[in-house]
């Protein structure tokens, strides 16, 4: 699972609008900005961990989330900004094993979820 902007591009304006899984191990590099709007999510299918590398600013819009089952989370950009009812997650679930995140930026402000098992 590649991940694959809905509008744009990881180089410009990546949006994320819609569920998007990605695998254990995977990098979204990109030299623009990514956004996770309401509806959009990025997300872990098969366990373990994965990043996102964006050299400009990476947005969570409320309902938007990015999460994982397991594994490490980790985030750069020059901007990361969790918007009121954006989420950010590591280990959804009770029968999770836990998951760390792992935030990287020039600023980072979190208005919304941030939450881990």
């Amino acid at each position: 699972y590649a991940l694959n902007c809905d509008i744009g591009t990881t180089n410009d304006i990546c949006i994320i609008n819609a569920p998007h899984p990605v695998n254990s191990t995977e990098v979204i590099n990109g030299s623009g900005s990514l956004t996770v709007v309401s509806g959009g999510s990025i997300y872990n299918v098969t366990g373990g961990s994965f990043t996102i590398n964006m050299t400009g600013n990476v947005t969570i819009e409320s309902g938007g989330n990015i999460s994982l089952t397991t594994g490490i989370l980790t985030v750069y950009a020059e901007n990361l900004t969790v918007e009121s009812g954006g989420k950010i997650v590591a280990a959804v679930g009770s029968e999770q094993t836990g998951g760390s995140i792992i935030l990287n930026g020039t600023n980072v402000d979190i208005f919304g979820d941030l939450s881990y098992n």
